[in-house]
């Protein structure tokens, strides 16, 4: 008797204990809680070599996949994906160029691909064949509400349109990550009739990507998602990157200067004009189609009047796959970019479902093809699995940052934008940091991660991440991320033999965390703020 009374007792005592556990894991708790190892072994395992970069739609990207499916089940999170299972499969078409079919030529001139230009495969067509007309049309924005417009003067119908890519100095960092957006000009382009772009590149950029790197990127295979609606494609027939040595001779045939046209756009005042120049255009495209997936899981809220909004949190888990090897390495592992984010989204997961449930519901959402255009997200956001009218923020993480160095201040994308604001003002007073600046504002961040497909689609959205103010005062943060970027941005040297800073990693993951818990738990109505230029954009 004495012996059921103790097994009792020890049954009691260990169901106190957690029923304990749970309940204490109050903020305050779990903030000292948040797991830097988990997240370390989470990061070791996506980005080993087994992964072989997790590039969209390979073998190596569903072995990721699944282990996020894995982790996911053994955390009681629901399938967030299509047809009640944890994924969201979209099918893709990838198209090539057929190299011994370009013939580029201007005024009779056959220019060298890949010295002199680069050409971005086409899923739409088989095959181009162009014979027109070059029109300068400045940076190619039309922007009535900012009181600028490059086409204004004259009618681009059926012309290849010559643009540089870069924006007045004027303009907002948003404004200018949105109006310079590839997507935006395409889309432009196409409603005003041109046939294709030539783009110049301008000379801010040399140090971060040289000519070279540019080349190589425009003509890489291009991936795009398989529109289920059969609605037309939303690509112009053909476009090209031109080196800007090539361009400023094309200036000179057309009795321009090529320095004081920048000069002039630059400070506000749109220039365009006809160049008088012919171009051919001819070239071949191979395409195949292919399949890959996003990965959902749900944790559900339980306020009877807030659970039916979803928080979507986002991590992109693509990387580069195997490519050009440098010193011998050719698997592009992906560590901070973006095992880091997939990481701390699973930890972020685990974390959450140990705490009392939330008011509203979360969907921690993996995406693929982000590094081929933001595809998955914006697949997600055009296509979400559970009903549009329910999201109502996204909150995105694109490698922890704090991986290099743990700073004290923090860059919010989006923030200005909403009343998200308000989940960033708590995270950040709660840590002791501050609100930071964009430092690289001619490299568009905000319209470079996958937030932005949740912003096209009128949801609210923030990216969060580690600023440019080192803790350490004696540490120079910008310069250690600009040595990273130099040394390990989308090369094969981003693995796990690089040093971690183990507190910039945490301080990250408590900032994420504690966002998230104020949007779901705190936040009113999530709202845009009106006069936002995103809000005008996109949504009113």
């Amino acid at each position: 008797m004495k012996n059921i009374i103790n097994i009792l007792l020890c049954i009691f005592l260990i169901d106190t204990a957690c029923n304990q556990q749970i309940e204490r894991l109050e903020l305050s708790e779990t903030i000292g809680n948040l797991s830097v190892n988990e997240f370390l072994q989470d990061l070791n395992n996506l980005s080993s070599n087994e992964m072989m970069g997790r590039k969209t739609g390979s073998p190596g990207y569903d072995s990721a996949a699944n282990y996020i499916l894995k982790k996911i089940k053994s955390l009681g999170l629901k399938p967030g994906g299509t047809n009640g299972a944890y994924f969201q499969p979209i099918k893709f078409k990838k198209s090539s160029i057929e190299r011994s079919s370009l013939n580029l030529k201007i005024n009779g001139e056959v220019l060298e691909f890949g010295k002199d230009y680069s050409i971005a495969p086409r899923t739409s067509n088989k095959e181009i064949d162009i014979n027109t007309t070059i029109v300068f049309m400045g940076f190619g924005i039309c922007a009535p509400e900012l009181n600028y417009d490059d086409f204004a003067d004259i009618d681009v119908t059926g012309k290849v349109v010559m643009i540089i890519r870069d924006a007045p100095s004027n303009f907002g960092l948003v404004e200018r990550a949105v109006l310079t957006n590839e997507s935006t000009i395409t889309k432009t382009l196409k409603e005003k009739g041109a046939l294709g772009v030539i783009s110049v590149f301008p000379e801010s950029l040399d140090q971060i990507t040289p000519w070279k790197f540019i080349s190589a990127s425009v003509s890489s295979p291009l991936l795009r998602w398989i529109n289920p609606e059969n609605v037309e494609d939303d690509e112009i027939q053909v476009a090209l990157a031109l080196n800007r040595k090539k361009a400023v001779e094309l200036f000179k045939k057309a009795a321009q200067d090529y320095k004081n046209v920048v000069e002039q756009l630059v400070n506000g005042n749109p220039v365009s004009f006809d160049m008088g120049i012919n171009v051919q255009i001819k070239a071949k495209f191979n395409s195949e189609t292919t399949q890959s997936h996003n990965v959902a899981g749900i944790l559900e809220g339980t306020d009877p009047k807030l659970k039916g909004e979803y928080l979507i949190m986002t991590a992109h888990l693509d990387h580069l796959g195997i490519g050009y090897p440098i010193e011998k390495d050719s698997i592009y592992n992906g560590t901070l970019d973006n095992a880091s984010g997939s990481s701390a989204l699973l930890t972020l997961a685990n974390t959450f479902s140990k705490m009392k449930a939330p008011k509203r519901s979360i969907m921690f959402l993996w995406l693929t093809g982000e590094e081929q255009g933001l595809l998955g997200s914006e697949y997600f956001a055009k296509y979400p699995t559970i009903n549009s009218n329910n999201v109502v923020a996204n909150q995105n993480m694109d490698a922890i940052v704090g991986l290099i160095v743990e700073t004290k201040d923090v860059i919010a994308y989006g923030y200005e934008h909403s009343n998200l604001s308000k989940s960033v003002d708590y995270a950040t007073k709660y840590l002791g940091l501050k609100i930071g600046k964009d430092p690289a504002p001619e490299q568009n961040f905000f319209a470079r991660s996958d937030h932005y497909s949740f912003v096209k689609e009128g949801y609210p959205a923030v990216w969060a991440v580690s600023g440019r103010i080192a803790e350490n005062d004696s540490i120079n943060a910008q310069m250690k991320i600009d040595n990273w970027i130099g040394q390990r941005y989308h090369k094969p040297s981003d693995d796990m033999t690089q040093t971690m800073d183990l507190k910039g990693i945490k301080k990250e993951l408590e900032l994420n965390f504690l966002i998230a818990y104020h949007i779901i738990n705190k936040l009113e109505t999530v709202k845009w703020n009106e006069d936002s230029f995103l809000f005008n954009r996109f949504v009113r």
